[in-house]
């Protein structure tokens, strides 16, 4: 969960890297800004931390031993960056349905935690 809300700070703090981070991804040999390639950089972190993860929790029995790391992980980071930019871009429609901005994230974030426990 601290990953899901380190995004969200970041999404707080530094929008358009948030948003180059989720933007279409080119050859990174194509691209000559560093801004770009650390972004790229970045993202092949949070894909090995996130794999990291998922192999350590099916190791303690806790993550289901059937997901194919891989895909998981770019699955759920995506997910979880969309719940984050959609909740950000529709803030204002939460607060006419009733529901706050973190309650909405957090539920989000634990179901897509939920769909990989044992």
């Amino acid at each position: 969960m601290a990953m899901c809300w380190a995004h969200v700070d970041l999404q707080k703090n530094v929008p358009l890297f948030f948003e180059t981070m989720m933007g279409q991804i080119t050859k990174i040999e194509d691209v000559n800004l560093p801004v770009v390639q650390n972004i790229y950089t970045e993202v092949k972190e949070i894909h090995k931390i996130m794999t990291d993860f998922w192999q350590r929790g099916i190791h303690l029995g806790k993550i289901r031993p059937d997901i194919d790391l891989l895909q998981t992980t770019f699955a759920l980071w995506a997910a979880m960056c969309g719940l984050i930019t959609m909740t950000f871009n529709r803030e204002s429609y939460l607060a006419g349905m009733q529901v706050e901005q973190n309650s909405f994230l957090e539920y989000g974030f634990k179901t897509y935690l939920n769909s990989v426990l044992v």
